[in-house]
C-alpha cells in the first residue's frame, strides 16, 4: 500500500484531511506543529492516523517565524528521511513542500487561498499538481511558477466538506449551544503573514450598542479569555465552527473559512474582512450568498438591515448538487498523481 505524508498547519487543514481520510486507500503518515488553535480542535475531533507534533507555530515576528520554520524542517527532515514516503499532501505548507522537494518526492498542494503570497511563493513552484475550487481562476496559481495543466480545479467550496457531514460534527459544548439566535463574530487571524498590513478594524463596543437588544458572542483567537461585557460574551476557548453557527441569527466574520461555513449552512453572513476581498468571498458575494460591509459605519447600516428585514438577507440558496463530493474527487486524483510523479522529481 503506498504511503503518504500529510502535513497540517491550521485548523482548516486537520479538517480537511479529517473528512478525506476514510476516502483514501493509502497509509498516512500525518504530520502536526505546535499551535493552540490546531490544538483545540484536535482536542474534540480525532483522525484515525494519530497526528505527530513536530515543531511549533513561529507567531507572529518575522524573525520567530523564519526561526521556526528553519527548526521544523530540520525536525521533519530527520521523520520523514526514514520513512518509505512515495509522496506529500499539504494545504499550504512551506516545510512540507521544501522537504519534499529536497528528496525528490511529489508535494501535492490543495489551497482556496492564492492572496496568501509568501505561503504561496514557497509552496507553489514546488508543487507537482494544485488542487483548488474552480472559482479561482488557474492565473491566480500559475504567476507563482506552477504551470497551468498541473492546476486541477474543483467544483467545491473547502467548508462544504464538513459543512455537509453533520454527522462526523462533535457534540456541542456550552459556546456552541449559547450560539442559537446569537450573533457570532470571528476575529480575524492577526498572526497570518497576509494580513500583516491590515485595515479596517472593528468597534465590538459600537456594534453592540447599535443592537442592544441583541447577544453577541465574540470569537477571539490566540488566548485563553472568557468574559462577558454588557451584551457580548468574548470567548477564546475551543469550538467547531458549523455548531456555533447552527442556529445564530447573523455571523461576522473577519476571515475567510468561517463565513463561508456560514454561507453554506444558510446564516445570513457579512465579511468583514481586513484585506483585499478573496476569490471566495467574491464567489460568494456574487451569487448573493454574503454580504460585505466596507468599514465600521457599513457594518453598522447592514447588520440593521439584515436583523430588520428578512427579505434583505444575504442567503440566497446554495445548490449542493451542483458541487463536487471532494471526497470522492479528491482522494483518487491526489494518489494517482503521486504514483505517477514519483521518481520525476529531482533533489536540488
Amino acid at each position: 500500500m503506498v504511503k503518504i505524508w500529510f502535513d497540517l498547519l491550521t485548523p482548516k487543514h486537520y479538517l480537511f484531511y479529517k473528512f478525506l481520510e476514510d476516502s483514501f486507500d493509502v497509509e498516512a503518515l500525518v504530520t502536526i506543529r505546535g499551535y493552540e488553535e490546531l490544538e483545540r480542535v484536535i482536542s474534540r475531533i480525532k483522525t484515525k492516523a494519530k497526528p505527530m507534533e513536530v515543531g511549533y507555530h513561529g507567531g507572529k515576528d518575522i524573525l520567530s517565524k523564519l526561526t521556526a520554520g528553519i527548526a521544523r524542517q530540520q525536525a521533519l527532515l530527520e521523520v520523514i528521511k526514514g520513512e518509505d514516503i512515495a509522496g506529500a499532501v499539504s494545504f499550504g505548507s512551506p516545510d512540507a513542500a521544501r522537504i519534499a522537494f529536497g528528496l525528490g518526492l511529489p508535494h501535492i498542494m490543495i489551497c482556496d487561498s492564492p492572496h496568501s503570497e509568501f505561503v504561496s511563493r514557497l509552496t507553489v513552484p514546488l508543487s507537482s499538481k494544485l488542487f483548488t475550487p474552480w472559482v479561482i481562476p488557474k492565473t491566480a496559481w500559475t504567476r507563482y511558477g506552477i504551470g497551468k495543466e498541473d492546476v486541477v480545479g474543483y467544483r467545491s467550496i473547502d467548508p462544504a466538506l464538513w459543512v455537509t457531514r453533520r454527522k462526523l460534527w462533535p457534540a456541542k459544548n456550552d459556546i456552541e449551544k449559547e450560539g442559537s439566535g446569537a450573533i457570532i463574530i470571528r476575529e480575524e487571524e492577526g498572526w497570518a503573514s497576509y494580513l500583516s498590513k491590515a485595515h479596517n478594524p472593528i468597534d465590538i463596543e459600537g456594534l453592540a450598542n447599535s443592537q442592544p437588544d441583541e447577544k453577541f458572542i465574540v470569537l477571539r483567537r490566540y488566548t485563553n479569555t472568557v468574559e462577558t461585557r454588557g451584551n457580548v460574551k468574548i470567548y477564546g476557548g475551543p469550538f467547531f465552527g458549523p455548531n456555533i453557527m447552527d442556529g445564530a441569527k447573523l455571523f461576522i466574520g473577519r476571515g475567510g473559512t468561517m463565513t463561508a461555513e456560514a454561507a453554506l449552512m444558510g446564516v445570513p453572513a457579512i465579511s468583514f474582512y481586513p484585506g483585499s476581498m478573496t476569490y471566495i468571498d467574491k464567489h460568494l458575494l456574487r451569487i448573493r450568498a454574503i454580504t460585505v460591509a466596507r468599514d465600521q459605519r457599513d457594518l453598522i447600516v447592514k447588520v440593521k438591515r439584515t436583523l430588520a428585514d428578512s427579505g434583505n438577507r444575504a442567503t440566497a440558496p446554495i445548490d449542493f448538487n451542483g458541487f463536487d463530493d471532494l471526497s470522492s474527487f479528491l482522494p483518487p486524483r491526489i494518489t494517482s498523481a503521486i504514483k505517477s510523479y514519483k521518481g520525476k522529481t529531482s533533489a536540488p
